[in-house]
């Protein structure tokens, strides 16, 4: 996860906290009230994921139950077999547990025998585990853009899905992260190659096919 991210995670958990704080102690309430305003842990922590959604902009994804993900071993058809002349190393896939739910995920990277030039390409399939598009609903929602002499970050679109750019200068490392059918997230980082090389990549790859695939 890059450091964008991280910095919005930071951001939402503490929302997500301070949410649950506010429900308060409820030893000093009458029982008769305890027992009509109490509600279970699930609808407490649906409550706060609704709201932390509702102030991020959450129409942006899917409003949906988790559901099965698409296996791994799907995504990884949906990873480029080449980029740039750089050698490919074993494409990786998983499937990860998240409380009682699962999500996959696909990488492969590639390198240069010659020089630091190396290319990451994930592809992650949450399958509407909400807490793991919080990140990203901000993100995709805010229109963000920042420009300065050392590169940028903006918002902008890629085959009309919602797309994040970054472009450090000084190292030559760019980052796309697309959201591809509302549901999967594609990201790729590229390191001391040029300028919009990332986006690139990203256009290269099957996205609409991606986005037409679904749980069995």
């Amino acid at each position: 996860m890059t450091a964008f991210l991280k910095s919005f995670l930071i951001i939402i958990l503490f929302s997500f906290f301070i949410l649950i704080g506010c429900g308060g102690d409820k030893k000093d309430q009458p029982q008769d009230m305890n027992e009509k305003e109490s509600m279970s842990s699930d609808e407490q922590m649906k409550s706060d994921e609704y709201d932390i959604s509702k102030m991020m902009g959450g129409d942006l994804l899917e409003n949906k139950e988790p559901v099965p993900p698409v296996s791994f071993k799907v995504l990884m058809n949906y990873l480029p077999k080449e980029v740039a002349g750089l050698k490919a190393e074993k494409p990786r896939g998983e499937s990860v547990q998240w409380d009682k739910w699962t999500h996959s995920t696909a990488n492969v990277d590639f390198r240069s025998e010659t020089d630091n030039q190396n290319v990451s390409v994930n592809i992650y399939d949450y399958a509407y585990i909400s807490n793991l598009y919080l990140p990203y609903q901000m993100m995709f929602k805010m229109k963000f853009e920042r420009e300065s002499s050392e590169g940028y970050e903006k918002s902008t679109e890629l085959n009309g899905m919602p797309t994040f750019e970054k472009w450090n200068e000084e190292n030559k490392d760019n980052e796309v992260t697309v959201l591809v059918g509302k549901r999967f997230i594609v990201h790729v980082e590229t390191d001391e190659m040029p300028e919009g090389s990332a986006r690139k990549i990203a256009e290269g790859m099957d996205l609409n096919g991606l986005a037409g695939e679904s749980s069995k």
